[in-house]
């Protein structure tokens, strides 16, 4: 038995059943009106099976409130789904701020330097980020490389830590997602992650690379052995 609290006095009555048949690899779905005895004595009752309508499921998103709204998409946004946004950054200058408890990599924090294109995917409110070799917006080939920074984990998901984050994930609040990423205090290696090809590792890179008005050295990058396609379905089930 399922307790639920709808956190108000209303009375709820069984209105539909949707009742789900599968054989493993594929499944349909019926929807079923209910018949409640007269006197409300006894077992409500299936009415025969009708076609699951997509109008039957925008319905019922309205009723839960997980409606979509329209969103006007951006040359960024590499792909979109209910539960997940891809977009991509092209390469750029950008501040970076360390709080790493009082190594090297302090003395850089506030400092501009170059950073590769990088993909963003939000699912879930988990923010993930891979870098790519090339300043074209990416394709679904295109492979992907380790973000060059702390942080981030083997998956490419970000430890937010400091980081300030938008309470939403629609397309108009991108950037802010970005700018919270790098205004963030970049802290600690997330993970045995190698995030640099360079000898001495990240800290050899930020001293490379700090106040560099050249382009970020791709180089430098990790591959990670994993294309767009497969990092935007990475935790789907």
């Amino acid at each position: 038995m399922i307790h639920t609290d709808l956190g108000q006095q209303r009375q709820y009555k069984l209105q539909n059943v949707v009742c789900l048949y599968g054989d493993g690899s594929q499944a349909f779905a019926t929807l079923h009106e209910v018949d409640h005895p007269f006197n409300g004595q006894g077992q409500p009752k299936l009415r025969p099976a009708q076609a699951l309508t997509t109008a039957f499921l925008h319905g019922l998103q309205d009723q839960l409130g997980v409606r979509q709204s329209v969103e006007i998409f951006t040359e960024q946004v590499l792909a979109r789904t209910p539960e997940m946004v891809a977009w991509y950054v092209p390469a750029a200058h950008r501040a970076m701020f360390f709080k790493t408890g009082g190594t090297p990599l302090d003395a850089y924090s506030g400092k501009r330097f170059p950073h590769p294109g990088l993909v963003f995917k939000l699912a879930n409110n988990i923010l993930s980020v891979r870098a790519v070799a090339t300043n074209v917006r990416p394709s679904a080939a295109t492979k992907l490389f380790a973000a060059p920074y702390y942080n981030i984990y083997a998956n490419g998901s970000v430890c937010t830590g400091s980081m300030r984050t938008p309470d939403r994930s629609t397309v108009d609040v991108l950037d802010a997602w970005v700018a919270g990423f790098f205004a963030s205090a970049f802290s600690h290696v997330a993970g045995v992650v190698k995030v640099t090809t360079v000898k001495g590792g990240y800290p050899a890179l930020v001293k490379l690379i700090a106040g560099s008005k050249f382009a970020f050295p791709v180089r430098t990058l990790v591959d990670v052995r994993q294309s767009l396609t497969e990092f935007l379905r990475d935790g789907d089930l």
